[in-house]
């Protein structure tokens, strides 16, 4: 009896609310130290060298708020992480990155558009603020903002989201709930709050069916790296002029998202109906994820 509660004993340690108020905490001094930069080094204001630098120490930040409660509780990483899938596993999930940023566009564009039409204002600052802080110009500001974006992002977020608070939501309301609070809160902190909410579904589901987190965070990894590419690419193009106050949709482009749409959007409804969870599921850490076919 007393060996089958083990597993259970780190996340009756590994609270919540005490992690999400590590990670409020880390969002209110990201936010002076952010501050405090732009002060010292953008006296111009087209310094974006201060933006890189305070996101990545968010994250140093948050670790090191973390790093006694995760010692404490002596979570077992390798039971957490999983082992490493067969490539032939691993090349059939990366390419699911493809259709999962498909539907993060289109998502972004019907917020948008809805959006637009009811507080134009809001939208056109929401839409220009997912843009990254890249700078061409300074090779310094790219290297931090890749190391940041495309490398550690997607292991904090896959590993405090899925692993951590997914884990523990799960004992706490069963593995349904867990999901989508879980992919909720993930939504939450990003921009596109619908595309990331989907994402972070697919990524439970993921991790529950292959028992690794290597596969959310390589798929996370990759969805950042074509994100990142593509903004680069697309910058140029994106500028709106001075005198435009929103972002205009070519008829061509309002084609090309229809026809997106058209497909993207049955598939994600099929992707939730096959995948829906059941209260018989348990997360990798607990048990064998046998029940998904």
């Amino acid at each position: 009896m007393q060996d089958d509660l083990i597993p259970f004993i780190p996340f009756e340690k590994l609270r919540g609310r005490t992690l999400i108020w590590c990670y409020l905490i880390t969002g209110f001094v990201y936010g002076m130290i952010r501050f405090g930069l732009q002060r010292v080094w953008s006296e111009s204001g087209q310094n974006l060298l201060p933006d890189a630098v305070a996101d990545l120490l968010f994250y140093a930040i948050f670790l090191v708020c973390i790093s006694p409660i995760l010692f404490r509780s002596r979570l077992s990483y390798k039971q957490l992480f999983g082992s490493c899938p067969a490539w032939a596993t691993f090349r059939w999930y990366i390419l699911w990155t493809f259709p999962l940023i498909i539907f993060s566009v289109v998502a972004i564009y019907l917020q948008y558009v809805l959006s637009h039409y009811l507080v134009p204002e809001i939208a056109d600052w929401w839409f220009n603020a997912r843009s990254t802080s890249l700078d061409s110009e300074n090779l310094i500001v790219n290297v931090l903002n890749f190391t940041t974006i495309v490398l550690i992002v997607p292991i904090f977020e896959e590993f405090f989201v899925r692993g951590i608070l997914l884990t523990r939501w799960s004992i706490k309301w069963g593995t349904p709930k867990a999901i989508f609070m879980s992919s909720l809160f993930f939504g939450i902190l990003h921009t596109d709050i619908i595309g990331a909410f989907f994402f972070g579904y697919v990524m439970s589901i993921l991790y529950i069916r292959t028992k690794s987190l290597i596969i959310p965070i390589s798929i996370h990894m990759a969805n950042n790296f074509i994100v990142l590419a593509g903004d680069i690419v697309e910058r140029p193009m994106r500028e709106v002029p001075q005198h435009e106050t929103h972002i205009v949709l070519q008829e061509s482009e309002a084609l090309w998202l229809m026809a997106l749409a058209v497909i993207i959007i049955p598939w994600a409804i099929n992707i939730v109906w096959k995948n829906f969870p059941k209260e018989s599921w348990r997360v990798p850490y607990f048990a064998e994820a046998r029940y998904l076919k």
